[in-house]
């Protein structure tokens, strides 16, 4: 746990709100990451004096919501029926 906090206070305090963007972004994509975790270390970092309190909100905000808009996206126009069991249909059939 302390390696990625270690790695993501360097990588974000080199790159400071690219870095938590993409980071955020990446997370919302799907990366095995979390995204509280990058969140609390940006705030850390804000706390710190790197990187300005409310332009750290904005681009964390705006990298979840985009992360998460485009997996939305994904799943909304190719997720239909993906993943799906010949047997879901007989499994859900007695369910109101």
């Amino acid at each position: 746990m302390e390696s990625s906090v270690a790695f993501l206070t360097a990588y974000i305090e080199e790159f400071t709100y690219v870095g938590i963007f993409i980071a955020l972004f990446l997370c919302g994509i799907g990366f095995p990451l979390s995204e509280e975790l990058i969140l609390i270390v940006g705030g850390f970092i804000a706390f710190e004096g790197y990187t300005n309190i409310f332009y750290t909100f904005i681009v964390g905000f705006i990298g979840v919501v985009i992360g998460d808009l485009i997996i939305f996206n994904i799943g909304r126009k190719w997720g239909s029926g993906k993943g799906r069991c010949k047997g879901d249909r007989a499994v859900t059939r007695g369910i109101p």
